[in-house]
C-alpha cells in the first residue's frame, strides 16, 4: 500500500505523531510518501504570517524526523504556488459567504474560516477588514487541494494521512481523498499525553465516530474495570490532574461560589463553550440546536423563567475565554445587569466551576465536556449544542424551546444514569493507541527515539537571528519576511 502524509503542522506532538505513523507503516511494509511544504505555502497554521524563521524550524525538525526513520520515507517537494485566482471571488462579504466558498468541489472556504475563526480568536470575522489573511487562506487551502490531488494521482497513492482535518492545510487534502476514492485517516491528540488518537475516515470531530470508538471501548473490558477507569476521567479533572492538555480551573478558588449565592433558591448554571472551536466544521453545521446560538438560548431561557422568583440563572463563562475580546466575550459580558435573575460569572473569575456545578440544581451546556461530568457527580445535565457524548445518555436533550423551559422549572429532576457518562469518561481517558517511538515530557515535547527532533546544530544559531530580526521589525510594524 501507497500512504502520502501531509506533513504542515510542526508542533509537538503532532509532527512526532506523523513520524510514529510513519514507523508503523513502514515496518508493515508499506510505501511511505510526504508531501512536504518548502515554504510554497502562502500560510499556514504553524506560521500563520510566514516568517522566515518558522519555515526553516518547520524544515530542520521534518529533515531530522527522516534521519531518526532512516531516510527510508520518500519526500516530495510541493511545487511552486501557480495562479488559481480563477473562480475565487475577489471578496467575501461575510464569513458565512467565505464558508460557503468551493473551488473544484473542494471545500475551500469552510477550512479557510475554520482556520482563521481559530487565529483570530473570532467566530465572526470580518472577511472585508481582513481581506488579506482571507486571501492567503484562501489560496493556501487551493494550493494544499490541488497539490495533494496531484500527488496522490501520480504515485497512485492508496491512503491519506492528515493532521486534524479542519483547517485549510488539512480538509482540502481529505476533499482529495474523497474525490479521487482512496482512503484516509486524521489523527490528533490522545485521551493522554502518551497516546495519539488515529480516526479512519472520518474527522475527530466527528459524532458517530466517537459513539463507536465509545461502544468498542466499553466492550473490550469487564464491566467492573471499566467503570473504575471510567471513573478516574470525572476525578482527575475536578482534581486539575492535566492528562493531554491544560486545565482550565488550576487558577480558581475551590469552593468558592459567586457573591450573594443562596443554595435554598433554584439555581440553574449555564456552563459555555469557545465558539471558535466548533463554528466551522462540516461535521456539525448546526453547533447549537433549537436555538440560534448561546446568547439567543439564554435570554430566552432566563425571560421565560422570570415570572418564577425562586429560580436564579448563573452563566460560566469558560476559562479558556480569558483574556479574548471577540464578539463572544463582548455579548457574554454585555448580559451582566441585564437581568434580574441572572449573574454572569467571567472566565478570569476565581470562582470554582465544580463548587458551582455542585451546589446547582441542574446545569445547563452547550458542548461542555462539563455536560457529562455533571451527569457523573449525580448533577442533570441540560445538552443544548452537539458533544461527542451526546448519544450516551448522560444529559437531556430537549427538543424545542417549551420541553428546555420545563426541564429547567422541574425542582426534582433526576440526572441521567451515570453509566453514560463513565462509559464517555473511560473513552475520553484512554482514547487513542500508546505511542512507540516518542515519549512525552510535557504536553508539547518530547523525544521520538530517544532523540529530540529539532534543526540540526548549525541551523539553530540562524533560526534564533531570524527569530530576534522578525521581533524587531514587527516592532516596526516592517513584515519583511512575507
Amino acid at each position: 500500500m501507497k500512504v502520502l502524509f501531509l506533513p504542515t503542522y510542526f508542533a509537538t506532538p503532532h509532527l512526532e505523531t506523523e513520524f510514529e505513523l510513519m514507523a508503523d507503516y513502514l515496518d508493515e511494509g508499506h510505501e511511505v510518501y510526504a508531501l512536504q511544504c518548502q515554504g510554497e505555502l502562502p500560510t499556514c497554521f504553524g506560521n500563520p504570517e510566514h516568517r522566515r524563521s518558522l519555515c526553516l524550524e518547520c524544515r530542520g525538525r521534518f529533515e531530522k524526523g527522516m534521519e531518526v526513520l532512516g531516510n527510508r520515507v520518500t519526500v516530495l517537494p510541493m511545487s511552486r504556488s501557480s495562479d488559481c485566482s480563477e473562480g475565487i471571488p475577489s471578496q467575501f462579504s461575510d464569513i458565512d459567504a467565505l464558508k460557503g466558498f468551493t473551488w473544484q468541489g473542494a471545500q475551500i472556504g469552510l477550512s479557510a474560516a475554520s482556520t482563521l475563526i481559530t487565529k483570530n480568536n473570532e467566530h465572526r470575522l470580518d472577511t472585508i477588514v481582513h481581506q488579506e489573511s482571507v486571501d492567503r487562506e484562501v489560496r493556501t487551502a487551493i494550493h494544499v487541494f490541488k497539490n495533494f490531488k496531484d500527488t496522490a494521482e501520480r504515485i497512485e497513492a492508496d491512503h491519506g494521512v492528515i493532521f486534524n482535518g479542519r483547517f485549510s492545510t488539512s480538509l482540502p487534502a481529505i476533499n482529495a481523498c474523497e474525490q479521487l476514492g482512496i482512503s484516509y485517516s486524521t489523527h490528533e491528540r490522545g485521551g493522554m499525553s502518551n497516546h495519539y488518537w488515529l480516526v479512519q475516515g472520518a474527522l475527530p470531530h466527528d459524532i458517530d465516530n466517537a459513539t463507536r470508538e465509545i461502544a468498542t471501548k466499553w466492550a473490550s473490558l469487564p464491566e467492573g474495570e471499566a467503570i473504575r477507569r471510567g471513573s478516574v476521567f470525572f476525578t482527575d479533572r475536578r482534581a486539575r490532574v492535566e492528562h493531554s492538555w491544560y486545565s482550565y480551573t488550576k487558577r480558581q478558588r475551590r469552593q468558592q461560589l459567586p457573591a450573594g449565592f443562596d443554595p435554598n433558591q433554584h439555581n440553574i448554571s449555564f456552563f459555555n463553550s469557545s465558539i471558535e472551536e466548533y463554528e466551522a466544521v462540516r461535521c456539525w453545521p448546526a453547533p447549537i440546536n433549537i436555538y440560534k446560538d448561546e446568547i439567543d438560548a439564554i435570554t430566552r431561557i432566563v425571560e421565560s423563567a422570570a415570572d418564577d422568583p425562586s429560580i436564579r440563572f448563573y452563566v460560566r463563562i469558560h476559562p479558556n475565554l480569558s483574556g479574548r475580546d471577540n464578539t463572544q466575550t463582548r455579548r457574554l459580558r454585555g448580559l451582566h445587569g441585564k437581568y434580574a435573575n441572572l449573574t454572569v460569572i467571567d472566565a478570569e473569575s476565581p470562582v470554582d466551576t465544580y463548587e458551582l456545578m455542585e451546589r446547582s440544581a441542574a446545569i445547563v451546556t452547550f458542548g461542555s465536556t462539563m455536560g457529562a461530568e455533571a451527569c457523573y457527580w449525580c448533577k442533570p445535565s441540560i445538552l443544548l449544542g452537539r458533544a461527542l457524548y451526546e448519544n450516551e445518555d448522560c444529559a437531556y436533550r430537549p427538543l424545542d424551546h417549551q420541553e428546555t423551559v420545563r426541564l429547567i422549572r422541574q425542582k426534582d429532576l433526576p440526572p441521567r444514569p451515570q453509566i453514560g457518562a463513565l462509559r464517555y469518561g473511560l473513552w475520553d481517558l484512554e482514547r487513542g493507541t500508546p505511542f512507540r517511538h516518542f515519549k512525552p515530557e510535557s504536553l508539547t515535547g518530547g523525544t521520538f527515539d530517544g532523540q529530540r527532533v529539532r534543526p540540526r546544530r548549525s541551523l539553530r544559531p540562524w533560526i534564533f537571528v531570524l527569530k530576534i530580526v522578525e521581533y524587531a521589525s514587527m516592532r516596526l510594524n516592517l513584515r519583511w519576511w512575507k
